[in-house]
């Protein structure tokens, strides 16, 4: 038997959805390790080298820093490569609203955002894009500092919220950050069987 792997973008949803830290190191590992990503994530993102430190693929650790400025460039960056391929930021990072699973679990993100989060043990982050009606794409990164996370988390939430009451919703979801129809469906699960081919019948 073999088995078709999910797509590299397929891959890096799910790697974002949970956050999980050992397929981003892996990823990292693949491509050089953690300085040669954050040479091509400020080369990409056109910011200077000095808002990026990193001492691992996975951004565990109080030496992993990046400035707000610099989350925002590097989340621009990826969306404007991903359009000539035909895919969006919403194709490899968690959409509010449709994907309730992992780090979006009791989340209360405005729909159709595009979110990351960043998690320490007295650190909460969340960078991403809020569609609104009069700003547009609005991209942000928001970094708090305490020992309550959740109480961290539920701020970060209403504060979205506000900002979308403010400059109110887009009545359609702009495709430039919805996920393509592909990302959905039995075909896109981790170990999906329907991606199973028998070579040899027993």
């Amino acid at each position: 038997m073999r088995h078709r792997s999910l797509t590299l973008a397929q891959i890096l949803k799910y790697m974002n959805i949970y956050s999980n830290n050992e397929m981003a190191e892996m990823l990292a590992t693949s491509l050089g390790g953690s300085q040669v990503v954050r040479s091509l994530a400020a080369e990409a993102s056109e910011v200077p080298v000095s808002e990026i430190h990193l001492i691992n693929g996975s951004g565990l650790g109080v030496d992993n820093r990046i400035s707000p400025r610099a989350a925002c460039a590097m989340l621009q960056a990826i969306q404007h490569k991903l359009q000539p391929l035909g895919l969006t930021i919403g194709d490899i990072f968690p959409v509010s609203g449709r994907d309730r699973l992992g780090t979006l679990v009791r989340r209360h993100i405005p729909a159709a955002a595009v979110v990351k989060t960043g998690t320490l043990r007295n650190v909460s982050a969340l960078a991403g894009v809020l569609p609104t009606r009069d700003r547009g794409l609005v991209w942000f990164a928001i970094i708090n500092r305490g020992n309550d996370v959740s109480s961290l988390r539920v701020g970060q939430d209403r504060f979205l919220q506000m900002l979308l009451q403010q400059w109110g919703a887009a009545s359609i979801p702009p495709k430039v950050v919805l996920p393509s129809p592909a990302s959905y469906g039995d075909a896109s699960r981790l170990g999906a069987p329907v991606r199973n081919q028998i070579l040899f019948g027993g």
